[in-house]
């Protein structure tokens, strides 16, 4: 689903990643909160994260959110940028992608039972 021209996506960040977890298998019923509060905190400790969370951020310096799947802290020291699959959202129609983002605002983290 990443950068694969047959999954193209026109939805929002949240729905990519959802999808992503229904079709390796683990929907809803599958998953658990592992913490959750409101978008502007108090945040989670980046400690509780693991490879494969969903991880629900806020954009540095603004009260936007953004759904992002978790793949590992671009330094184990800080845990504050981290490596990401995404959708861009909006509605746009493009692809899921690998990045590099901003995760040091996390208010919810999803994970699989």
């Amino acid at each position: 689903m990443i950068q694969d021209t047959r999954q193209i996506f026109k939805s929002h960040c949240w729905d990519f990643v959802n999808e992503v977890y229904n079709k390796a298998g683990f929907p809803n019923k599958a998953r658990k909160n592992v913490y959750m509060t409101k978008i502007a905190g108090p945040y989670a400790d980046p400690e509780l994260v693991k490879p494969g969370d969903w991880l629900y951020i806020t954009h540095l310096n603004t009260l936007n959110d953004h759904s992002v799947l978790f793949i590992s802290w671009v330094d184990s020291n800080k845990k504050d940028w981290a490596n990401v699959a995404d959708y861009v959202g909006g509605k746009r129609t493009d692809t899921g992608r690998l990045q590099k983002k901003y995760c040091g605002q996390i208010w919810g983290i999803i994970r699989v039972k």
